[in-house]
């Protein structure tokens, strides 16, 4: 009888090991994953606008300069400088040269706008005058160049020298 009883109880250990076997054979765990995506709105390097050389009472001659543009994202465009928006200074002076943009605006060239803006700076445009707006492109980066056009007239009074400035142009991720 003893005997019987140690080898039920030995069979019903044996039963039991698959059991706890299988019991402890699955696990479950996690890890938390995260991703950034980041905002792409970058400016490039300009090769600037040269009016070239003006004789004082004309004006010059219509040229164009552009900024590459590289964005992710749907951006606003203002021109911080509003009225004075590429004001020429001489150097070593005072005096002013202010240019007339003709044309300003986005591009996927560098020489043609697709997307113009509503001003290129001048009366009424203040800091904080949205200039134009674009939505996000649908493959990811996309470049592009900010172009402005326009002319200088210099006065028959004006003073010889070199006159430089800088268009500023700010770009918001909206």
């Amino acid at each position: 009888m003893k005997k019987l009883a140690l080898t039920a109880l030995a069979a019903a250990a044996l039963l039991a090991l698959p059991s706890l076997a299988s019991a402890q054979s699955t696990a479950t765990g996690s890890i938390g994953a995260t991703a950034t995506v980041s905002t792409v709105l970058d400016f490039g390097t300009s090769p600037g606008i040269d009016f070239g050389q003006v004789t004082p009472g004309t004006t010059s001659a219509s040229v164009s300069g552009y900024i590459p543009f590289t964005r992710n994202v749907g951006v606003s465009f203002t021109l911080p400088d509003g009225a004075t928006t590429g004001r020429l200074t001489r150097a070593g002076g005072t005096e002013t040269l202010q240019p007339a943009f003709s044309a300003c605006g986005v591009g996927t060239t560098n020489s043609t706008i697709s997307s113009a803006f509503t001003a290129c700076g001048g009366s009424g445009i203040t800091s904080a005058s949205v200039v134009g707006t674009l939505a996000a492109p649908t493959a990811g980066p996309t470049s592009e160049f900010v172009i402005f056009t326009g002319t200088v007239a210099v006065p028959t009074a004006a003073v010889p020298g070199t006159y430089a400035g800088t268009i500023k142009i700010m770009a918001t991720a909206n």
